[in-house]
This record gives C-alpha cells, structure tokens and sequence, in this order.
C-alpha cells in the first residue's frame, strides 16, 4: 500500500536539539498575539483590582492577600524599564507579555512533540521534514491562538492583573517537562520544580499540581519518580501547611479529603514501587536537586513579611509581631475552601468546569482535544506516555481544583472562579495542536495517495509548486 511506502529523507533518530522550525513557531505566535493584545489594551486603570496591583508593583508592596512577590518584581521592571505612558497602561504591557508567550510556548511544545508523537505513522513518517514542520508549526499556532484569544484569557492579557504570569510558569514547567521526556536531560526536570515553586509563590491554590507532576515524572522514570513522590511530596506538605490549600487546617482541626486523596495517591504509589523492586533512594542525587530547587523557588515568598515590614504605600499585612507575620504568609484574610462532600456536588462542579471549558475555547475545539487519544495504540512509547502525562495533570489541575473550591452553580460565582481554570488551558490547548497536526496528516495522506504515480522520477509530495 501507499501509506507503508517510508520516507528516504526522515531522519532515523530525531535531533534532540530544536530546530529552526520550532523556534519559528513560536516566535510568530508570541509577535502576533503580542500585537492582537497591543492593539486592544486597556490605556488606563480599570476595575476590580487593577489600582492596587498597579500601585503594589509601582512602590513593590504587598498587593492584595496573597501579595504575589514574584508578579510583583515583573511589573515592577516593566514600570521603571518602560519609559512612557502611565504605570497602569505599563503593567498592562507586562500582562500583554506574559500571555503572548506563553502562547509562544504552547506552539513550541505542539510543534516539537507532534514531530515525536506521530513519527511511527506511516503517513506522518512519509512527509518531508519540511512538510512535517510545516503541519506541525501551523497546528501549534492554532491551538495557541485558540487559548490566547480564548474567552476571559483575552482580557486579563489586556488589564493589570497577574493570572496571565501564572499560566506562563505553569506553561514554562511542561515545555521543561517536555524536553526532559525528549532529551532525558535531567537538569530540565529540576529546572522544572524551581518554576513550580515560583508558581506557588504567584498561586498557592497550585499545589494541587504537584501529584500530578510527581505521576507525570513516574510515567517517564520509575525510579526517579518513586524517590521524588517520597521526599517532595512530604516536604512540600509541610511547607505549605500554615496555607490554606493544604491537607489539614489546623485552626480548624479539619481534614481536606480531596487534597489527602491527592496527595497520598502517588506516595503510596511510590511505596508500592520500593516494596516491589526492593530498593529506595537510588536516585537521592536527582531528588534531593529537585527538592531544593523547589524550596528555592519558594524563597521570593519571604519578601512579602520583609516588604510589609517596612510599611509601603499598598500593605495589606503587618508582619513586625510573630502573629502578623504567620497571618501573611498564610492568607488569612482569605476564607478558607470547603470541599464538596459528596459526589452529586462533584459531578455538578465537574460539569460546570466542563461546560466552562467548552465555552473558552469553542466547542468545535474538543473534539480536536480528544483525537489524540483515539490513536494511542500508534504513537510511540514515549508519545503515550506524554499524552497520559499531560492527562493526569489535567486531572489534577481542573477536577481536583473544581472539587477543592466547591464553588457556587450560579454565573457569578462562575464567572470570578474561571481564572482559577486559566492553567487547566493549557494541556488542553496542547491536546488540540496534537488534534490539528492528525486531521492535517490524514488529509496529507489523503493527498498523497492521490498524488502518487508508479512512473519513473515522479515522486508524491504535499503542495505543488504553482504554475
């Protein structure tokens, strides 16, 4: 048959460095979205939050309850780097940045792991390496396009406001996570537990992420998975336990059932795998990196008691008495979450995360999201293994997260919550860029069987030169 016909020009071994194509893709995405978000941005103050994030970030004070230290330090260098226009407008531009990059790096990681994941089918393997980066580039803008442009994701590119720098790490630690998978390089593995750090410090509601960061490094490394599950996840508990997304409340001597189921999954897990191979700490070296990048990442979170303490124009804390300062770093104007406890209320939050979803981005777009899991058995080892990776984070930042909130059904209240699903976009972006790169392989495919000729010298090819 046509399709078993290989391609002569495919490399045996993909080059683990990115190549100009991939670097292409996302340097268009970030300059195009960038512009869309230019053209459209607010020129001044606006509502909610956006006077006193802005005058937080003009003097690096302690903006509104959590404080948001590292938000804080990146708009307070685009206030003083940019030298025209007002501080609001300034912050905005920051704002701006963040979500066209992150857009940036949706398509890099579409177009660099679609050449991986679909390099076994043998319509995908008979293109040109000119023609695959060309679906897989374009597929990756698109899918980009489709979170930039997405719904609310729009706006808070175009306002002062720090939820699109939150999406940018967490679309920064699967682009390390990625090369990782690709290259087995394991500094980007613990390059990628410092960025999630610096998330926490931006989103303590984050820490919902983690399990499925340590099942996604279990999917990949078995060993180096099961040490990471028994050291990081006890210690980020602890760290995180005066919060208020942790396991237990202590002021309020009550268990967070979601949180300990989520938590505890892995490390049983991980014991499981110690009894079984009859060995523990064989990647010490690896875990103890990460567990330290980790608690660095976090360190950006003591200059919020150091900045209270010093009483700047915007401080919504008073950190000089031992009280103060355990009341700042935990939220505690903040009202704690409160679970669902039952599964009617759970299916109900699902189904508005759902539908929430689905109106983001359009729902035309899911279906292209759910494509890549219909062909699982055809991708390589490494490709399913990315895909169920990407999955279990998925899991873990919408379902868990949607179960921990237990939020209200009415729009309002849905309304103020979808920032909180920013994150959860971004696979799901991932997931339709891979939806796109199959739908335009198949229809190459579909080309090439039309195309080709037994006759001698006449070879089948994806675009014809115009006459």
């Amino acid at each position: 048959m046509a399709e078993d016909v290989p391609n002569p020009d495919a490399p045996a071994i993909p080059d683990a460095r990115l190549d100009r194509a991939d670097w292409l893709s996302f340097a268009v995405t970030t300059l195009l979205t960038f512009t869309g978000y230019l053209i459209t941005l607010a020129p001044s103050i606006n509502l909610e939050w956006a006077g006193i994030l802005t005058t937080g970030a003009m003097y690096g004070g302690v903006g509104p309850p959590q404080g948001y230290p590292v938000w804080t330090i990146y708009s307070w260098l685009f206030i003083h780097l940019l030298p025209f226009n007002n501080p609001a407008w300034r912050v905005s531009v920051g704002s701006a940045v963040a979500g066209a990059v992150t857009c940036g790096f949706v398509a890099l990681i579409v177009s660099r792991s679609g050449k991986l994941l679909f390099e076994r089918l043998p319509v995908f393997e008979r293109l040109a390496p000119r023609e695959q980066n060309l679906i897989c580039g374009i597929s990756g803008y698109a899918a980009a396009m489709a979170l930039g442009f997405s719904d609310d994701f729009w706006y808070q590119a175009l306002v002062p406001d720090f939820w699109t720098f939150s999406v940018l790490l967490f679309a920064i630690i699967l682009f390390l996570l990625m090369r990782w998978w690709e290259t087995g390089h394991r500094r980007f593995c613990w390059l990628a537990f410092f960025v999630y750090g610096l998330l926490l410090t931006n989103s303590q509601e984050m820490i919902v992420a983690l399990p499925g960061i340590v099942g996604a490094i279990m999917l990949k490394d078995r060993k180096l998975g099961r040490d990471v599950a028994l050291i990081v996840l006890p210690v980020a508990t602890l760290v995180t336990s005066i919060t208020q997304y942790t396991v237990r409340t202590w002021s309020y001597a009550m268990w967070d059932i979601p949180m300990l189921i989520a938590l505890t999954a892995p490390f049983l897990v991980a014991l499981a795998l110690a009894i079984l191979t009859r060995r523990v700490g064989t990647e010490w070296k690896s875990t103890l990196a990460c567990t330290f990048l980790l608690l660095l990442g976090l360190v950006p979170y003591l200059y919020l008691p150091i900045v209270s303490a010093t009483n700047p124009p915007v401080n919504w804390a008073f950190s000089r008495t031992f009280e103060g300062f355990l009341h700042l770093i935990g939220r505690g104007q903040f009202e704690r979450p409160h679970p669902v406890t039952s599964l009617s209320a759970f299916g109900v939050e699902l189904w508005n995360l759902i539908k929430q979803t689905g109106g983001a981005f359009g729902w035309p777009y899911l279906v292209f999201a759910a494509l890549p899991f219909c062909i699982l058995h055809r991708m390589t080892t490494s490709g399913r293994k990315w895909i169920n990776a990407l999955f279990l984070i998925s899991l873990f930042v919408g379902p868990l997260l949607a179960a921990l909130l237990n939020l209200p059904s009415d729009s309002q209240s849905q309304e103020l919550a979808e920032q909180y699903f920013y994150i959860l976009r971004i696979p799901v972006a991932l997931s339709i860029g891979y939806g796109l790169i199959l739908i335009a392989t198949k229809a190459a495919g579909f080309k090439l069987a039309t195309n080709f000729s037994p006759r001698g010298g006449d070879e089948p090819r994806l675009f014809e030169p115009l006459a």
